[in-house]
């Protein structure tokens, strides 16, 4: 989950998204 947490510093819309297609 570090890749994760790397992207959520710089676009953390993108990580809401990856939540929802994990």
């Amino acid at each position: 989950r570090g890749h994760e947490d790397q992207t959520a510093s710089i676009t953390p819309d993108k990580i809401q998204a990856n939540e929802t297609v994990r």
